[in-house]
Formats: structure tokens, sequence, C-alpha cells
């Protein structure tokens, strides 16, 4: 009789300890999976982050290089240099991008410069001259509600997108000034 208890005793005993081992196993995996796929999402924001830097470092070098009304014809080839690097770097947006509102404003940025591109290499001085206010600020509007929506995508707080969206700068009150 006090064999079989001992007996018992020790495959009860074995059991629980087979139960719980079995089950701390379990909660490893689980705790590796959620580490890798939160280690996976970091590296995805990471990637986001510095597809998108660049693009807006690359795409404001193009802005401020087309900002002057006279441009002369050594600066043209700089600044189609400076606009291939803006849609090259455009391009490796659209892979990373997981927000179809950022991927709409990149597309936005690239149309703004291939405007003022096309605008740039019009042969009708007066008509280019006439028009290039108007391709200047549609490429300060793209960037911005590039910015934007980036920042939405990769839950950076700080912009108020509403007047981005709609007017491209902010609305300071004059109080009379």
């Amino acid at each position: 009789m006090g064999a079989v208890t001992t007996l018992a005793g020790a495959i009860l005993g074995g059991a629980i300890s087979f139960l719980i081992s079995r089950q701390l196993i379990i909660e490893a995996r689980t705790q590796r999976k959620e580490e890798a796929a939160r280690d996976r999402d970091r590296r995805s924001v990471e990637r986001r982050f510095d597809a998108y830097a660049d693009f807006l470092k690359r795409a404001r070098s193009y802005r401020n290089a087309i900002r002057p009304y006279v441009i002369t014809e050594a600066a043209t080839r700089d600044i189609d240099a400076l606009a291939q690097a803006a849609d090259a770097a455009g391009s490796f947006v659209s892979l990373v991008a997981e927000s179809e509102m950022t991927l709409n404003a990149s597309h936005r940025v690239l149309a703004a410069i291939a405007a003022s591109q096309e605008l740039l290499h019009d042969p009708d001085s007066a008509s280019r001259e006439a028009r290039w206010p108007e391709a200047n600020d549609a490429m300060v509007l793209s960037l911005r509600q590039f910015q934007a929506a980036a920042r939405e995508e990769l839950e950076i707080s700080g912009v108020d997108r509403s007047w981005i969206l709609t007017h491209g700068r902010p609305v300071v009150p004059t109080n009379g000034i």
C-alpha cells in the first residue's frame, strides 16, 4: 500500500511538473512572438521615418533651389539633379508607406516637382515668370501636406492638419495690426 501511494504521488508530482513546464514553454513562446512583433513594428517605424525624412530633405532642397524668380541656365542643371534625387527618394516612400494619405501626399509633392520642372524648362520666359509664384506655392503646400500626413502616420503629435489641408499656411490673427 505504501509503495502504491508513493508511486501515485510520484506520478501526480511528475504530471503537475510537466503541466507547469509546458505552460511556461507556451508563455515563453508567446512572449517571444510578441517581442518579435514589437521589434518588427519598431523597425518598420524607423524605416518609414528615415524614408520620409530623406524624401522631405530632398524635396525641400529642390523647393529652396526653385524659390528665386530668375534661375540661371547653370542653376537649372543643379535643379534638375535635385528633382531626380527627390523623385528617387519618393520611390522609396512608395515602398514603405503604410498610410494612403502619406502615399497620396508624396505623389502630390512629386506632381508639384514635375509641374515646376515643366515650367522651369518652358521657353516662354514671360509665361514662366507669371506662373512661377503659383508653382512655388503648390510646392510649399504639397510639402506641408506630406509632412502632416507622415507625422500622423508615425503618430507624432504637434501639428494641426486642418489648416494645412485647406490653405497650406496657418491663419494668423491680425488683431487690427
